[in-house]
Order: structure tokens, then C-alpha cells, then sequence
């Protein structure tokens, strides 16, 4: 049973550290298997709390806030039997007792079993815990509202801001061993952030008097030439066009990766907060999106040359030459 609100990080430290297995000294018993029916890792291990998540929870009685409730250093990986047995005892399971029933325990994985943790995993873990702040994907659904529930798309300069800092953080980054897909999404990622600022920045202005970036109205002012007017109009259509079909396969790839993430390092990832979404006008009225990639576009990128945002750049070109652009 996984804890809402624990780190991947704190998550892959706990189970690696523990060999996933009871920290019971007399129990050790392995807490995930593989179904021989299914093939499927079959998890029995439960993430205990020594301080309960709850001021009326066991031992939940602490100065501890909520935050660090859910951290590695307050969690012990159990059997149900023995998470059951802590519960129900409190006096003799004491928070002492349970920190030194985990230390003991990770100390024999250390010495008996020759392990201690992957430190490449919780490497990953710590760098999906930080894109997921980064990217604010708890408030994605609002931070975009603007870019389609707006005439002409806007963003809050200081997400804009925020963007920007991420595209040039994540092109720092050293990357830990292993999970090449998860690498390569990322790499893909980046590269969707930055030409979705680079086209917001090429066609948009400071609104006065708020802290938003719009695609700016291009035609406006030049009616006395209806030739040209239409031209700038169609331009500014094409603008619109790109942006939305930009944050909207930004999204995509941020759901590519949590269902990677989730498949590959921690099923529990995003589990209780779901995938990313967007609002955009159907029908006169805002509409709930959850953009995802169909099976044909993830066969299409796979066999394109230049992944997905060769197709992105190739779509751009067409979207801001298209003279039949609606307005």
C-alpha cells in the first residue's frame, strides 16, 4: 500500500534501502513478487507511517508537520502482519522503537545482503520529483486557461519566466544511469518547452497593466488596406493555431512521461493527482481536455528521424503559411 504525497525519491530510497522486504528482524519476508499467471510484479509491502499522517493516528501525536509526515525518514516498509502489529501496540512500537527496527533492518540489507539502495534510482527519482514542481503540473490546468479560453492566447510572465528556467535546467542536467526512455522523453520535453516559448515570444507582446504575454493582434490598424489586412489576419490566425497545437502537445509529452514514469520507476506517480489537463472552448463553453498520444502517433514518432519535433517544426511551417487559416 503506497503513501499519497511521498516522493519518488523518498519512495525509491525506502524500498531499495529495505530490499524490499519487511524491517522486521524476525519476518524479512520479500514484499513484491512476479505473478507466474500474469507476469506481473504482485506488491504486498505497505509504507508505514511511524509518526501517523494524522494527529489522531498512531503515535501521531508530533511537532512533525505533514509535509515531513510523508518523507522517507518517517516511513518504514512493512509486511501488512507487522504494519497491523505496530498500529494496534503503540507503547511498545514507539517511534525510537520503529526508527531503530528500520535502521537495523536497512543495516542487515547493508552487510547480510550486499545492498543499500540504487543510488541511479533515487537519482531519478529525485529528478521527477523536481520536474513535477517545476512544471507546476498541479496547477497546469489553470496556468494554461489563457492560452485557450482567450481570443488571442496568453501566459502569466512569470510562468513564462518559470519555462524558460526549466528548458535551461533540464539542458544542465547530469543525467543518472539507466531508464534511456525516460531520458529521451525528457530530451523531448525540453525541446517542446522551448520552441513553445520561442513561438509565443516571435508573435507576442506585454499586455499593459497585467502580468500576461498575448499573441499580439497584428491586423489591427492596417483596415485601410484590406488586402494587407486580410494577410496580417491569416497570420495572426496561423499564430494562434501553433500555440494552442504547441501547449497541446506539450501536455501530451507530459503525460507520455508520468505513464512512463509510472510504468518504469513508480507505479504510484501522479496516481492520485491523474493525468495532466487542459480547458478549451467546445460548443461555446470550456471543455476538460486529457491530451494523450494515440498508438499511431507513438509508432510515428518512433520511426520519424527527427522524433517529434521535426514533425512539430514541419506542422509550424504549415500552420503560419496556410492562406485558408480560419479566423
Amino acid at each position: 500500500m503506497g503513501i499519497a504525497g511521498m516522493s519518488v525519491r523518498d519512495r525509491k530510497m525506502l524500498w531499495g534501502r529495505s530490499a524490499s522486504r519487511c524491517a522486521f528482524a524476525d519476518c524479512r519476508i520479500p514484499l513484491a513478487d512476479v505473478s507466474d499467471l500474469t507476469s506481473r510484479a504482485v506488491i504486498i509491502g505497505e509504507e508505514a507511517h511511524m509518526v501517523a499522517k494524522e494527529p489522531d493516528g498512531p503515535r501521531g501525536d508530533s511537532p512533525l508537520d505533514a509535509r515531513r509526515r510523508n518523507e522517507y525518514s518517517n516511513i518504514i516498509l512493512l509486511c501488512p502482519t507487522h504494519h497491523s502489529t505496530i498500529d494496534k501496540d503503540v507503547a511498545v512500537y514507539s517511534i525510537p522503537r520503529l526508527i531503530e527496527v528500520k535502521s537495523a533492518h536497512e543495516d542487515w540489507v547493508r552487510t547480510s545482503l550486499h545492498q543499500g539502495g540504487d543510488l541511479a534510482e533515487e537519482q531519478w527519482g529525485q529528478l521527477v520529483d523536481a520536474i513535477a514542481t517545476r512544471l507546476q503540473w498541479q496547477n497546469w490546468e489553470v496556468l494554461f486557461q489563457p492560452v485557450f479560453g482567450r481570443k488571442s492566447p496568453a501566459i502569466d510572465y512569470a510562468y513564462f519566466e518559470e519555462l524558460t528556467q526549466f528548458a535551461q535546467w533540464l539542458m544542465r542536467r547530469i543525467w543518472p544511469t539507466g531508464h534511456t526512455e525516460l531520458r529521451r522523453q525528457l530530451e523531448m520535453l525540453r525541446r517542446l518547452v522551448t520552441l513553445f516559448l520561442d513561438t509565443f515570444d516571435e508573435s507576442a507582446h506585454m499586455e499593459p497593466g497585467r502580468a500576461l504575454i498575448q499573441v499580439e493582434h497584428i491586423y489591427r490598424g492596417s483596415e485601410h488596406d484590406p488586402e494587407h489586412h486580410a494577410l496580417l489576419k491569416r497570420q495572426w490566425a496561423g499564430n494562434v493555431h501553433a500555440i494552442r497545437e504547441l501547449a497541446l502537445d506539450l501536455t501530451r509529452s507530459c503525460n507520455l512521461f508520468i505513464a512512463t514514469v509510472q510504468r518504469n520507476l513508480d507505479a504510484r506517480f501522479m496516481f492520485d493527482e491523474g493525468l495532466i489537463a487542459v480547458q478549451i472552448p467546445l460548443s461555446g463553453e470550456m471543455r476538460v481536455l486529457v491530451p494523450e498520444y494515440s498508438r499511431a502517433d507513438l509508432d510515428e514518432l518512433s520511426a520519424c528521424e527527427g522524433g517529434l519535433t521535426s514533425r512539430v517544426h514541419e506542422a509550424l511551417a504549415s500552420w503560419r503559411s496556410d492562406d485558408g487559416s480560419s479566423d
